[in-house]
């Protein structure tokens, strides 16, 4: 029986790079969290901080960029890209109040860092146009 890493190693090497770029850049700090709320040195707002991870994750790989797509999305795709920032910024104010803020624990501006990342990416890639990238491509095979 083929484990579960086993598995999730299978699927991650099949995915394109850019996917998997952005699927790994979403995970690994999802990770930490969870490493930290597991040896008791995380809190309550690194469960929000995994929660907004996987929401920023869920936006990258189902919604579209394109505008004129955003009559044909679900509610879920319509409201979590609008509802993930209102919790970074809930998450942002848990770390300033937190008491282990004088201890420096940046690992909480986690998802505010990926989001904007994303965001960034997303807004980037939005203005590229496809078809005259397509125009451009090299049409002969072999040399």
């Amino acid at each position: 029986m083929v484990s579960c890493s086993a598995r999730l190693l299978t699927r991650l090497s099949t995915l394109k790079r850019p996917q998997l770029a952005f699927t790994c850049l979403c995970i690994v700090p999802a990770v930490v969290h969870t490493i930290r709320l597991l040896t008791g040195t995380g809190s309550g707002v690194d469960v929000l901080a995994i929660s907004s991870l996987a929401m920023t994750a869920f936006t990258v790989r189902s919604v579209p960029l394109d505008p004129a797509a955003q009559e044909y999305l679900s509610p879920l795709e319509k409201w979590v890209p609008i509802l993930n920032p209102v919790l970074i910024v809930a998450i942002t104010i848990g770390a300033l109040f937190t008491d282990r803020h004088l201890e420096n624990d940046y690992f909480l501006y986690l998802p505010l860092l990926v989001w904007v990342t994303v965001n960034f990416g997303r807004s980037a890639m939005a203005t590229v146009d496809l078809g005259h990238l397509e125009k451009l491509k090299y049409k002969y095979k072999g040399a």
